[in-house]
Parts: C-alpha cells; sequence; structure tokens
C-alpha cells in the first residue's frame, strides 16, 4: 500500500490525490508519512476550504483514530459538519467509528444513519455496507439486539457474493452468532 501511494503522489500532486494517500497512509499506521502529507497541503493550499475544512481534518482524524485516540478525531471532524455534503460517508464513518470506540452507541448509530439514509449521494461507496456493520454494533451498544440483528443480515445480503475470507466479514458473523 505505502509503495502503491508513493507511486500515486509520484504522478500526481493534486489536493484529492494527495489527501487520499494521506487517509491510505494513516491508515496503515505510517503516521510520520502521513503527516508530511499534511503540511504538504497545509503549505501549498492554505486558502483552499475543502482542502482546510474537509481533507485535512479527515486525515489527523484518521491518524488519531488508528493511534487509539476517538476523542481527538472526532474534535478533528468537528471542522467538517458544515461540509458533510462533499464527503458525508468518510466523515461520518470515521465519527461512528470513533464513538464506537468510545462505547457511545447512540452517538454511532446516528452517524451510521447518515450514511444509510444518503446511499444515492455516493451509491457505489464501499463504505454504504459497512454503515450496516457499524450500526449493528452500535445497537449492540444500546442493547438492541432486534435492531443489530436486522442490520447484519442487511449487510450480509448486499455482501452475500464477497469473498469468504474478508476480515470484515469474518468478524461481522462471528458478532452475529454472538445473537443468536
Amino acid at each position: 500500500m505505502k509503495e502503491q501511494t508513493a507511486n500515486a503522489l509520484y504522478i500526481t500532486s493534486r489536493p484529492l490525490m494527495m489527501a487520499n494517500a494521506g487517509n491510505a497512509l494513516a491508515s496503515c499506521s505510517a503516521f510520520s508519512q502521513a503527516q508530511t502529507i499534511v503540511a504538504e497541503l497545509t503549505k501549498r493550499y492554505p486558502m483552499d476550504t475543502v482542502v482546510n475544512k474537509i481533507l485535512l481534518p479527515l486525515i489527523q482524524a484518521r491518524i488519531e483514530l488508528q493511534k487509539g485516540n476517538p476523542a481527538q478525531a472526532i474534535q478533528f471532524l468537528e471542522t467538517t459538519r458544515l461540509y458533510e455534503g462533499y464527503a458525508l460517508f468518510q466523515i461520518a464513518y470515521l465519527r461512528g467509528q470513533s464513538y464506537l470506540i468510545q462505547q457511545k452507541g447512540t452517538e454511532a448509530a446516528a452517524e451510521f444513519q447518515k450514511i444509510l439514509d444518503h446511499r444515492g449521494s455516493q451509491p457505489t461507496s464501499p463504505i454504504f455496507p459497512l454503515a450496516h456493520v457499524g450500526l449493528a454494533r452500535a445497537a449492540v451498544l444500546q442493547g438492541d439486539t432486534a435492531k443489530a440483528r436486522q442490520a447484519y443480515q442487511d449487510f450480509f445480503a448486499l455482501w452475500k457474493d464477497a469473498d469468504a475470507d474478508l476480515s470484515v466479514l469474518i468478524e461481522a458473523r462471528k458478532e452475529y452468532e454472538k445473537l443468536m
């Protein structure tokens, strides 16, 4: 992943590509490389609203989430609230994941529900099916096993043809079995 990211950055240095690379690196726990991209974007585009109010906070939030600091991740995402329409799925998903880690089921459910309610804005996003898993996990935290089972079933229906060895699918099946 790191090599592919470096190759992509060699080809182009557009802000969105750089931000995607920063997010990928943060997801791989390559924090210093992700921070280098944050610094570069900040330097190149100091007045760009999309960069400074959406893309940079997303990278910084992902870094903090990967480091185990969900409250700090949520704090970085606060600046994105006005711009959620631009990157709703990524923002809501990160915020939802952060709330799950903090055991805040109600807040997490609200974030994942935003994604499920707005599928038409990003119909092919891989985050959409994952929102069902997030909603199921949030429902478990809330003690609503019926809602959790339904959310897992919705996820399984969407991924019925997925590779059986995908880690999120394996985890979801184990979690679902515990509800039975």
